[in-house]
């Protein structure tokens, strides 16, 4: 069986190298010079920036990949769980680091904001309950609908779930939820952010994405020994092994269906024959370019979901050393709700939140001695036609002044040599439909849980996976992704499908 993956990054790299495992003919298709999507590298003026994720958490997924294929994840690369999380600085000046143990970090954030401790393990203790209600239901399985839920699932199981249901989180919104646990609004600040893991906005997304905490807390935040580009080399070398087939350069145009299934793709003006394709690009670009003469009610209902935040992104290679800065940084806007009502408006924040993300704080060798390589970021909305060289020059300033004041000094004086990456950027070198990080927002009660399936619905060996779908964006859950579009391949290879 001949399968075509459409897509280098972590969540296509995944599932190919598992369909290969299985004795499969697979061939990825990159339209870039390198894999890994979202996941990329930039080097400029003597330093080396991750341009897109800094941080893995569920690290198990990563070990799991390497073990299913009969390797050991430590043999090919090396992580390093975090002490300090994150360095968090709001608007008055506060200053917070956060840590894994929720007991400690409780402490430290009693020490700097009006809540307690016990707020702090309250409120963890329930996040870890709707991570291991989403675990079982829904991260970890297909689903296709509401239907999909409980197949599978022990009726004792089934009914323990049942029971906890409204503790899920549907009926209110994740600000709701932190407003009725905490009481000092920088917390409810810092907690409400968790909701931009998923490019949404926290009074809008339901409360079940509180789940997040307790995954970069209790299940592991690490480094990667090298960078985070060194997790895309080992898991592209890990499917090579596999004997997977890679085409960089390669831009997949259409995919090529006949009599409801899949005969093949079209690459660079040439017609290639395959069984079956995973789809790890965007859901939205999948449709609306890749399966443009092949309509599907799924995927209109699917395109027509708002969509989540882009980037603003600035690389700056900086003279200086600044040990008063951890590896990652929050510096907090004085408004949160108005930030993320611009950003819905369609245009960047006044007062943007900005994160800092210094890898050279662990790879020494991201940045010659005497310098350092600062990764800034703020949130931005997908590209609608905006003038974004007007928008990249305010945002530009606004960040400028932000951590001039914060850290009392004139950082443009210490700015060496500047990348940018934007939203229409985004789109033309990931294939992000608008630019969105994530794909559709998961706004509303249920847009979590019924993202695009891994399995096509309309048309048979036609499969997806990456952050755009279920069961959503950030590298682990991508990789998840992977593992789940290349079980249903598997089965229905099996059973005679495709």
């Amino acid at each position: 069986m001949r399968v075509a993956v459409i897509g280098g990054g972590l969540g296509g790299l995944a599932a190919a190298a598992r369909l290969a495992r299985a004795g499969l003919e697979v061939t990825v298709f990159e339209q870039n010079p390198a894999v890994g999507g979202k996941a990329a590298e930039l080097r400029i003026a003597g330093c080396r920036f991750d341009t897109g994720p800094s941080l893995l958490t569920m690290p198990q997924v990563v070990d799991d990949l390497f073990t299913d294929l009969g390797e050991r994840r430590e043999a090919h690369l090396r992580l390093r769980p975090l002490d300090v999380l994150c360095r968090y600085q709001f608007a008055d000046g506060a200053v917070l680091r956060s840590c894994p143990d929720a007991g400690a970090f409780g402490d430290r954030l009693a020490a700097a904001t009006t809540d307690t401790a016990e707020a702090v393990v309250r409120y963890m203790a329930r996040s870890e309950t709707l991570y291991r209600l989403a675990a079982d239901f829904f991260l970890y399985r297909p689903i296709a609908g509401w239907a999909s839920f409980g197949s599978g699932i022990s009726p004792a199981k089934g009914l323990w779930a049942l029971r906890q249901l409204p503790r899920l989180g549907f009926g209110q919104t994740m600000h709701g939820l932190h407003r009725r646990h905490f009481r000092d609004p920088r917390t409810i600040q810092l907690f409400d952010r968790y909701a931009t893991y998923t490019g949404s906005d926290p009074h809008r997304c339901p409360a079940t994405l509180a789940l997040i905490p307790h995954v970069e807390h209790r299940l592991g935040a690490c480094l990667v020994e090298g960078g985070i580009y060194r997790l895309v080399e080992a898991v592209r070398d890990l499917a090579l092994r596999q004997g997977v087939r890679l085409q960089t350069k390669t831009r997949v145009e259409r995919i090529v269906t006949r009599n409801g299934r899949v005969r093949g793709v079209t690459a660079m003006g040439e017609t290639f024959d395959f069984d079956a394709a995973v789809s790890a690009t965007d859901m939205n670009t999948t449709y609306r370019k890749l399966l443009a003469d092949c309509p599907s009610g799924l995927g209109a209902r699917q395109m027509r979901r708002p969509l989540s935040s882009s980037a603003l992104v600035f690389y700056w290679a900086m003279r200086g050393e600044y040990p008063q800065l951890d590896i990652h940084n929050i510096f907090f806007s004085g408004d949160y709700r108005r930030e993320f009502e611009e950003l819905r408006q369609g245009a960047c924040p006044v007062d943007p939140t900005v994160y800092v993300y210094r890898s050279c704080g662990y790879v020494r060798s991201d940045a010659p001695v005497g310098h350092e390589n600062w990764h800034v970021m703020v949130n931005a909305p997908p590209d609608t036609g905006q003038d974004w060289r007007a928008e990249v020059e305010r945002t530009r300033g606004r960040i400028l002044s932000r951590l001039g004041s914060a850290l009392d000094m004139d950082p443009a004086l210490a700015i060496v040599e500047e990348g940018l990456l934007t939203p229409p950027q985004i789109e033309t070198r990931t294939g992000s439909h608008r630019g969105s990080l994530y794909g559709p927002a998961s706004h509303g009660a249920t847009a979590t849980f019924l993202r695009q399936p891994n399995r096509s619905r309309d048309i048979a060996g036609l499969y997806f996976c990456g952050g755009s779908v279920h069961p959503g964006g950030g590298m682990p859950l991508a990789m998840l992704s992977g593992a789940l579009a290349a079980r249903q391949v598997l089965e229905d290879a099996a059973g005679g499908r495709p």
